[in-house]
């Protein structure tokens, strides 16, 4: 059977959508305000902004059949895949013989891409097949773009954009060309709860919530009606999907934890349609974490092979877990395996990168650590580099960091520098690799630019 192939396709508009939209499905996604009071720039203080009002991104793909026979080369959510070990597609033309000689381009684009952007292979759009990037930029627009020629195929612009283009209201997030949904973190603007909805694919009716304050209630809480705020699911990476269990694993901010109805600062295990807490690990320090701004809910889990797991946070630790032994639905602390800390014991806010099952990549602005989960079910560092970075990224047994100047490129297993690729500045990109491209943005949400750069980096001639 021939391989599926994105279909993106015209259709009766929803409200508050553009003129494209999934071939028989929608799924929206909200805008992500990040917060424009950034002290530093990876060291947040509390966030104030407010999320960029009504913003709905609207490209979703669906499948028909390819006349070609090969498997297409497709990045389609960040992270790669629902576990999000940033792993990528096997195959994808770029190795340590040629990544120093891939041919650079630069594409002006409406805005800062602070985040990862999309790839998809022979997607249609408007009657045409085009190989395509998609992105969305600092105040909401999501575009899809030729990879080839960089062209403008579509475009969504959110209802009201020139009211808060250049203001501190902006989104960090990337959208998903899939039936799935990254976190959403809407300003720090309380009263709110983190919380984890789950949607029936084929109706968008709601099947499931959990909330992260105020856990004994199954609704779309109105934020002031609970007597909790806070309690975030911000982490780059979440939700991550236990490939093992399907069961889905969240981090939380700042916020109370009783182990009863508050769950701050904890690593949570829900159910597949995240209707119901399985499991929790809060560290015994979650009191001093939350007094101090140090919460967990920078980073998201990685999930190793084995059952196993790791978490950092803001206090420049990362724990590893025995996702087999954690507490159940009460108020114990503690119990994790293992911790080590992360390079100059910064903070972390980019999401850890695993490879092979074994492998787990951090970086963070003091520097870059591979680490290996041993027999003996500990954490051995590999390597490590002084050069600083967002979250890594795997493909073909090369890591990517990227980092203020380049995308760092080191053979995963030894940590060899093969390549330097030149980028302007970094905040929280992470690049992708895929189909014979490296391609990665550049610049910092925070700055309210309304204009920025893709960078597309790819094999001569093409």
């Amino acid at each position: 059977m021939a391989p599926a192939v994105p279909v993106l396709r015209a259709v009766d508009r929803p409200s508050g959508c553009g003129d494209l939209v999934p071939a028989g499905r929608v799924a929206p996604h909200p805008a992500q305000s990040l917060g424009g009071a950034y002290a530093g720039r990876l060291r947040p203080m509390r966030w104030r902004s407010l999320a960029v009002a009504g913003a709905t991104a609207c490209v979703v793909l669906s499948g028909s059949a390819a006349t070609s026979a090969t498997t297409p080369q497709n990045w389609l959510r960040y992270g790669y895949d629902a576990a999000r070990s940033s792993t990528g597609p096997a195959g994808s033309g770029v190795t340590a013989a040629n990544v120093a000689k891939l041919d650079r381009r630069q594409i002006a684009i409406d805005g800062t891409i602070d985040s990862s952007p999309l790839y998809a292979t022979g997607a249609r759009v408007r009657g045409g097949r085009h190989n395509v990037i998609v992105f969305t930029t600092t105040y909401g627009k999501t575009e899809v773009l030729d990879a080839d020629s960089g062209a403008v195929l579509w475009r969504f612009v959110p209802p009201g954009y020139s009211t808060y283009a250049g203001s501190p209201q902006i989104t960090t997030m990337t959208p998903l060309i899939d039936l799935a949904a990254t976190d959403g973190y809407i300003g720090d603007a309380p009263p709110y709860q983190g919380h984890v909805v789950s949607l029936n694919p084929k109706t968008g009716r709601i099947v499931g919530i959990w909330n992260a304050l105020c856990s004994d209630r199954h609704v779309v809480m109105q934020p002031s009606s609970c007597p909790e705020s806070d309690a975030a699911i911000w982490g780059r990476a979440a939700p991550v999907v236990d490939p093992s269990t399907g069961h889905l694993l969240v981090t939380t901010g700042n916020a109370r934890f009783d182990g009863k109805r508050y769950w701050g600062d904890s690593m949570l295990v829900l159910s597949a349609d995240a209707s119901t807490l399985l499991a929790h690990w809060t560290p015994k320090n979650e009191q001093e974490l939350n007094a101090r701004d140090l919460d967990l809910g920078s980073s998201a889990p990685a999930v190793l092979a084995g059952g196993y797991a790791v978490q950092g946070g803001k206090d420049g630790e990362l724990r590893l877990l025995n996702l087999k032994r954690l507490a159940g639905v009460n108020a114990t602390t503690g119990g994790e395996v293992q911790t080590v800390d992360l390079p100059g014991k910064e903070m972390l806010f980019a999401a850890p990168a695993v490879w092979q099952g074994q492998y787990v990549f951090v970086a963070n602005a003091a520097g870059t650590q591979a680490w290996i989960l041993a027999k003996n079910h500990r954490l051995v560092l590999a390597w490590n580099s002084t050069n600083g970075g967002s979250s890594p990224v795997v493909s073909d047994g090369l890591l990517y960091v990227q980092w203020d100047g380049g995308i760092h490129v080191y053979e995963a297993a030894t940590g060899s520098v093969v390549a330097t690729l030149p980028i302007g500045d970094t905040h929280w990109q992470s690049p992708i690799v895929v189909d014979g491209r490296v391609i990665a943005a550049e610049g910092n949400a925070n700055d309210h630019a309304l204009t920025g750069t893709l960078n597309v980096f790819s094999l001569p001639k093409r």
